[in-house]
């Protein structure tokens, strides 16, 4: 016997079934009933970082290094790549240089970072089902380049430094958080020349929703 339309359901799209997986519910996947008809629930399917999963939102980060380079300025960046129908939100950016120095972060067009550093590798699934069970390869799209350069990369949006002596990471805070779309990236360019830098992100990647790209 088929099954008719819930009675006040709310569809709400991924986050209808994040609800719905969220509470265990098997009936109400095409659609939310209305639990405070008989519950009364609070439920908050940003509070816990395992919930990202059911929203369809993968948790990513990276750490990359790169090397001195004699009169240029190192720089790491992540780029949402064009056409990938997604939308990055990065959360959290920090920098190490082994002295006490200056970062930018610089946000800037793909083809502007790639003009000027190269793709090394991809982010990081910070949760392990985003990953092929397998081979463990990733499913995440972002684009991390590294580089040198000697005027850097325009676009700033914030500065900011390592502590006193060196040796720590620095962290940005104004310019967080941050959306990209596609087609975007931010980087991170240490403000010393011939200097080694690590730089680490934390992002959030999701489909784009209808109408969110126009």
């Amino acid at each position: 016997m088929s099954r008719g339309g819930v009675h006040n359901a709310l569809p709400r799209g991924t986050l209808s079934a994040a609800l719905a997986r969220a509470v265990g519910d098997s009936v109400g996947q095409d659609g939310l009933e209305r639990y405070g008809e008989t519950l009364s629930p609070i439920i908050d399917l940003w509070q816990q970082p395992d919930w990202a999963y059911l929203r369809g939102e993968i948790l990513a980060g990276f750490d990359r290094s790169q090397a001195a380079v004699a009169g240029e300025f190192g720089a790491v960046a992540l780029v949402n790549p064009t056409g990938s129908g997604k939308i990055y939100i990065v959360d959290q950016i920090a920098a190490w240089v082994s002295v006490q120095a200056f970062f930018a972060v610089d946000l800037a067009l793909e083809g502007v970072i790639a003009a000027t550093l190269g793709v090394v590798s991809l982010g990081v699934s910070l949760d392990t089902r985003w990953r092929d069970r397998v081979t463990g390869a990733e499913r995440t799209t972002g684009l991390v380049y590294a580089g040198s350069d000697a005027v850097g990369i325009a676009g700033q949006v914030e500065r900011f430094t390592t502590p006193a002596g060196g040796g720590n990471y620095g962290r940005a805070s104004t310019s967080l958080p941050m959306v990209l779309q596609p087609g975007w990236g931010v980087a991170v360019v240490g403000g010393t020349a011939n200097a080694l830098i690590e730089v680490s992100m934390r992002y959030r990647e999701r489909n784009a929703f209808p109408g969110e790209l126009e």
